[in-house]
């Protein structure tokens, strides 16, 4: 490693040996929220290069402006980027510390601390390769970021102090975070710094660590426990859906309709949307454009008929809300008698044999879960709706933005696209588990959940 510190700062990860911790880790490089950067950055430049194509304006300061917003709007992707690539370190970081801890060879002889006294350090295979991966990565990066500032320079000599910054920048943040780009493939592994031998390495990983079921208990006692932690679970989901409907369903849909009653306030504004919005929608030759922005009567005949349709699918869902508030009362009366006879199962005084216990929790627990399907069914339709309500929303605040200005249009474009995806991957969970998953994804068959619930 042939540049140890820049100004002080030290990339990280930084350690060639292990030094004083419990236990070291190192792990595989794995580059694919890199690739992820670098695929979201070419999307950034197509697009501006289209923009530019079917912008109105004529080649001035305006569009130079619009350069420096996208090669802002890079360096704002890489460093979310590096910040997944921080949190998903410190999730492997915890998950094999806490993991660890209980594994036979190192319960043996771990010195006697608390839980979290015990210190895991993670290394990268990627140390000695720093500078390599800094280099290409800058190169790439500036090949990507530049080409839209010598579009329209005003001067060129900015569009090149731009591109050296563009390098300097990422080879620092690609030199400083290259070793955080790792995986959950152990390569090496340490306890109290005695290195393990190939044996004892796959009996961590692939004995150990790949393996996520240790209580294989299929006794019906057992599993109705878990039957009842679920079920509660997924009530307690239902209902917190429901109230974030609900409130979503008030203040959008009272906010669309606020919109539609000022655009009919002026009767003469009435006529004359309802006129332009009939002409538009039948096929009419009417100039849309205006320079390079949406016509003003075309946009606020567009307003008028989103802000119906979102407030009418909004209120749709403020009336569907009673029969879904009638199952999730349903469902939790159930959920709560099996808990009453879960207790009593528990419980050492009782006139009754367990078995008939049993059978009376597995009843509410069938109940739970058909009243739970016709649950999920209204939901799906609520959800179909709100969507439907939420495109119309996201259509007016479009058509508003692109009266402005096509560019102000292009950023709302874009920030919209990330909130829907961004909103779509936390709410699903597969994405962005795939990009946090601290697990192997080398897992054998053996190991596959044999007793999940």
């Amino acid at each position: 490693m042939f540049i140890n510190s820049i100004i002080g700062i030290q990339p990280y990860l930084n350690r060639p040996q292990p030094d004083g911790e419990d236990i070291s880790i190192t792990l595989k490089s794995s580059y694919f929220l890199v690739f992820i950067d670098l695929l979201a950055k070419l999307f950034i430049l197509l697009l501006g290069i289209v923009l530019f194509k079917v912008s109105f304006r004529e080649p001035a300061v305006g569009k130079y402006t619009y350069t420096l917003f996208i090669w802002f709007l890079n360096f704002l992707v890489l460093s979310v980027t590096v910040y997944y690539a921080l949190r998903r370190l410190k999730g492997i970081q915890v998950y094999l510390k806490y993991r660890i801890l209980a594994f036979p060879s190192y319960l043996q002889k771990q010195p006697s601390k608390r839980p979290e006294q015990h210190k895991l350090f993670v290394y990268s295979s990627s140390n000695e390769n720093k500078l390599a991966i800094a280099f290409l990565y800058a190169l790439i990066n500036t090949l990507i970021t530049s080409p839209l500032l010598f579009l329209y320079p005003v001067n060129i000599n900015f569009p090149l102090i731009l591109s050296l910054v563009t390098f300097l920048v990422s080879f620092f943040m690609a030199w400083r975070y290259s070793c955080i780009f790792i995986e959950r493939k152990i390569l090496k592994a340490s306890f109290l710094k005695k290195e393990l031998n190939q044996e004892q390495l796959e009996a961590l990983e692939e004995g150990y660590l790949n393996k996520e079921v240790f209580v294989q208990d299929t006794s019906l006692e057992f599993w109705n426990d878990k039957f009842i932690i679920r079920l509660e679970k997924d009530f307690n989901i239902y209902k917190e859906k429901l109230d974030t409907f609900l409130l979503e369903s008030v203040f959008l849909g009272a906010l669309t309709f606020t919109t539609y009653i000022q655009l009919i306030s002026n009767n003469d504004n009435w006529t004359e949307f309802t006129t332009t919005l009939s002409s538009f929608l039948s096929n009419d030759s009417i100039k849309i454009w205006q320079d390079h922005s949406l016509r003003q009567n075309i946009g606020f005949s567009l307003l008028l008929a989103g802000s119906v349709i979102s407030s009418l699918f909004y209120m749709v869902i403020l009336l569907k809300r009673f029969p879904i508030i009638k199952s999730i009362e349903t469902v939790r009366w159930l959920l709560n008698l099996a808990k009453y006879y879960n207790t009593k199962e528990e419980s050492e005084q009782n006139n009754y044999p367990k078995e008939d216990y049993s059978k009376q929790i597995q009843f509410e627990i069938a109940r739970c879960e058909e009243q739970k399907i016709i649950l999920d069914s209204n939901f799906r339709i609520i959800s179909m709706l709100r969507m439907a309500g939420l495109l119309s929303f996201f259509f007016v605040l479009l058509v508003a933005t692109l009266m402005i200005d096509i560019y102000f249009f292009a950023f709302s474009a874009c920030l919209l696209l990330y909130v829907i995806v961004a909103a779509k991957l936390m709410e699903e969970n597969k994405l962005m588990k795939f990009i946090m998953d601290n697990r192997s994804k080398n897992k054998t068959k053996k190991n596959a959940r044999k007793f999940t619930s």
